[in-house]
């Protein structure tokens, strides 16, 4: 289940059209001690059809910026942990993502 947001995207995870998402969050270049782990993570939640324990990769008129994993551990509680690309970071992005996938 694809979610379309206000102004950005959220799309399960193909590894033929967002190889390059998986390829540069997992470069080291991130500061997230689980980054390695993004492409294993995304397949494996892409097959999930809730919104809840769920990956997505963030887009912006089609163009792969990050992903967005959303949780919920209780009923009015959600983790929400998401990383943007190096080349859209200081753009606005991550304030997009959090506002619009917390509406």
């Amino acid at each position: 289940m694809d979610i379309e947001l206000e102004t950005l995207d959220l799309k399960r995870y193909s590894s033929e059209q967002h190889y390059l998402v998986k390829e540069e969050l997992e470069s080291g270049e991130s500061v997230s001690n689980y980054i390695h782990q993004i492409g294993e993570r995304l397949e494996f939640s892409k097959d999930n059809n809730s919104i809840y324990q769920s990956g997505y990769v963030v887009e912006d008129e089609g163009t792969p910026i990050g992903y967005v994993f959303i949780s919920s551990m209780r009923d009015d509680e959600v983790f929400l942990e998401y990383s943007v690309l190096k080349q859209f970071r200081g753009m606005g992005y991550g304030s997009s993502i959090v506002r619009e996938t917390t509406k």
